[in-house]
């Protein structure tokens, strides 16, 4: 078409509203609507539960995976019993069918057992193997704190009674039993939210230990250490995070990073890395007006000290660190309130002071890996904060990250204090671009460049993918865009939007510019969704 037009979009979950707007030739502003309308399409979860499509699939493959390794463990465990204790499993079942297993499990620490009733004991135990995180400092978690304090509750509860395993716990004391009437059973199971009856991997691999040293102590010859180690290791192990469900796995984490957007050859950065952070505070330093006006080398120079010296920097402290007057406003600060009765009550100075009292720039990330390691330049020390950030967002098992941090010629400084204090620490999400690409755009960034200034004085060009113009949004370069995008509701309604300006560009030809607008609700679940409804 031959006049100039740009296109407004109104992105949700279920739907893509788009406006096709006529441009003035010399300012470029809107000047009248073309043709509007919405494409609608359903959410990609399920309506009732708001649980993603892919959900039960998901949960049944899991279960899948579990079964199939949960009999692949008893199948070892049988084996090993019926070659070291020369007894038929199947007979044992069979003869022992209605036996009280926990108070087999009980008397075998104070009197010798039949072979048949410590298999019994032993196939009974692995078949409940408590909680083993593959971190050994657990990061915050609302489900495993709750999982842990009901475990250490038990842990004290045990001790306190002078039990010595969970067994001879559960057939002596009343707490781990219920009663029907007359008939008594034992409460085990977990119920709900409830974790009362959760034990520790430990405790469990303890009472094999205890059970079998106690019974090779009254006689049983066959009981042999190695025996113990075999039963012990298959009833334990667990797979690590970084294998993937099978080995060899094609799922580490570290072959799904993406590659640089402005460097093929180079992999993206962890969000958590000195570099990624203090690139991106540098963008917003550099996009903040003041009442329309940029600010002066000074001021971005105090800014970026400030955020180096610090966490976090809010719009409330940029105003007291720049002496800026009280009736300016910035640019990136929303002072858009009054949505309620209660905040429509509020005076100019109270939204004000509401609105500055949120985060303006963040390196939250790399000040955390700092006083992990304890140490006290954070500028000087980007290498190793690089190294530590990208290995934590990676690497989810302390085996693993033990192992990285072993084999990375940068982190052999830390001590073992540090290598311990950095596993409190967990990371999920990485950027586009590399820390290669990041380091040689952010001495423009610091002369005070906006983005696109400083990627072309450095020698990239942002507007393009790969360097190469296209006119629709199409090929390997979006679908890897598209691959950073892990929640399902929002890639379908991209997917979507980017269909929609397809079509416009194919009816209209390529737009000035595009405005979108995203729903507040795409990134949040259906539970948060919900409430906002309400």
């Amino acid at each position: 078409m031959d006049k100039l037009y740009s296109v407004g979009l109104d992105v949700g979950i279920k739907s893509v509203g788009w406006a096709v707007l006529e441009n003035d030739a010399e300012t470029e502003a809107p000047i009248r609507i073309i043709k509007m309308g919405v494409r609608t399409f359903e959410a990609n979860e399920v309506d009732k539960t708001g649980q993603s499509t892919a959900s039960v699939r998901r949960e049944k493959r899991g279960q899948r995976r579990r079964n199939r390794r949960r009999k692949y463990r008893r199948e070892r465990i049988i084996a090993e019993l019926e070659k070291r204790l020369e007894i038929k499993v199947a007979e044992i079942n069979k003869n022992l069918q209605n036996a009280d297993v926990y108070k087999i499990r009980a008397e075998a620490l104070d009197k010798r057992i039949s072979n048949e009733e410590l298999a019994k004991a032993i196939l009974h135990i692995s078949k409940r193997r408590g909680f083993k995180s593959n971190r050994k400092r657990v990061v915050d978690n609302k489900k495993e704190g709750k999982l842990l304090a009901g475990i250490k509750e038990n842990v004290n509860y045990i001790a306190e009674k002078g039990y010595r395993t969970i067994g001879e716990a559960f057939y002596k004391d009343e707490r781990y039993k219920t009663k029907d009437g007359v008939k008594e059973s034992y409460n085990v199971r977990n119920h709900g939210e409830s974790y009362k009856n959760s034990f520790r991997r430990e405790d469990i691999e303890n009472e094999i230990r205890q059970i079998i040293d106690a019974q090779r102590r009254y006689g049983n010859e066959r009981l042999s250490e190695e025996f113990e180690e075999n039963i012990v290791r298959i009833v334990t192990k667990q797979r690590n995070f970084d294998e993937g469900p099978g080995r060899p796995s094609p799922y580490k984490s570290d072959f799904a990073i993406g590659n640089c957007t402005f460097i093929a050859t180079e992999k993206r950065a962890a969000k958590a890395t000195y570099t990624f952070e203090y690139f991106t505070a540098l963008s917003k330093i550099n996009n903040l007006r003041i009442d329309g006006e940029e600010l002066t080398e000074e001021q971005r120079k105090t800014l970026q000290e400030a955020i180096l010296a610090a966490g976090e920097v809010k719009y409330s402290q940029v105003r007291k660190k720049l002496n800026i007057a009280e009736d300016k406003r910035f640019n990136l600060c929303s002072y858009r309130y009054k949505k309620n009765k209660a905040e429509a009550e509020l005076s100019e100075e109270e939204i004000v002071k509401k609105a500055e009292d949120k985060v303006f720039i963040t390196m939250k990330n790399s000040h955390a890996i700092k006083k992990a390691l304890g140490l006290t330049d954070i500028k000087k020390s980007k290498e190793i904060i690089n190294e530590v950030g990208t290995i934590l967002t990676l690497y989810k098992s302390d085996e693993r990250i033990d192992s990285e941090v072993a084999e990375n010629r940068i982190l052999n400084v830390l001590s073992e204090e540090q290598k311990e204090n950095i596993k409190s620490l967990e990371f999920k999400i990485v950027g586009s671009l590399s820390i290669k690409a990041m380091e040689e755009i952010i001495p423009y960034l610091e002369k005070g460049e906006r983005y696109d200034k400083a990627c072309m004085s450095a020698g990239f060009d942002h507007s393009s993918f790969e360097h190469e113009k296209q006119k629709y949004l199409k090929g390997e370069n979006i679908k890897e865009e598209l691959k950073d995008i892990t929640s399902n509701v929002v890639k379908r309604s991209v997917n979507q939007t980017i269909k929609v300006l397809n079509e416009l560009i194919k009816q209209y030809g390529s737009p000035q510019y595009v405005t979108i607008e995203l729903a507040r609700d795409l990134s949040k679940n259906v539970e948060d969704r919900r409430k906002i409804e309400k």
